[in-house]
């Protein structure tokens, strides 16, 4: 489904746009947080702004999606039966805007032995995917662990988004870690 705009889908199907000003707007003001930069050292911080800077493209490529968006798209929220996708549960942060923010919550939650079924799945439901879709998934990604060190989530949880957020930083910027 497309809308005419990036946004929260209201009642009547209009959509209002989002206070945080599309993914890298979303990224930035997080990392302004204090809880985030309790858990991010200065270098890390400094180095994700870098990389920001230089995929402004195509995160507002990304931004100015306008597609239906699932919010929390993980296995716990997918329903199968013989096989099959039998239902998709849990829409209370459903959404218009880039699908990427869905495949990179998924592919968070699913083991890598399975991305390749996940690429084809995507592209057999229709989704024409450019090489670096694995990339704009962890560009959108990097809003959700940056959020949720914001939350009042446990600190291993925390933790562990720390970790995905120092290989996102490894795999953006040269292989080189902070």
């Amino acid at each position: 489904m497309v809308f005419e705009s990036p946004g929260w889908i209201n009642g009547d199907g209009s959509v209002s746009a989002f206070s945080f000003g599309g993914g890298s707007g979303f990224i930035s003001q997080t990392l302004q947080s204090a809880d985030a930069r309790a858990w991010l050292r200065q270098e890390a911080v400094e180095t994700i702004y870098k990389i920001l800077k230089r995929e402004t493209h195509r995160l507002d490529e990304l931004d100015a999606e306008s597609r239906l968006v699932h919010g929390d798209f993980n296995p716990t929220n997918i329903l199968i039966h013989q096989g099959v996708v039998s239902g998709v549960l849990d829409w209370e942060f459903c959404h218009s805007g880039t699908p990427y923010m869905d495949i990179g919550n998924l592919l968070r939650n699913t083991d890598p032995e399975f991305h390749d079924q996940i690429k084809l799945g995507l592209e057999t439901g229709g989704m024409s995917l450019p090489g670096d879709w694995k990339e704009r998934a962890e560009l959108v990604d990097l809003g959700s662990h940056l959020e949720f060190l914001t939350s009042d989530r446990s600190e291993s949880f925390k933790r562990r988004c720390v970790a995905g957020i120092h290989r996102f930083i490894k795999r953006f910027n040269g292989g080189f870690t902070v």
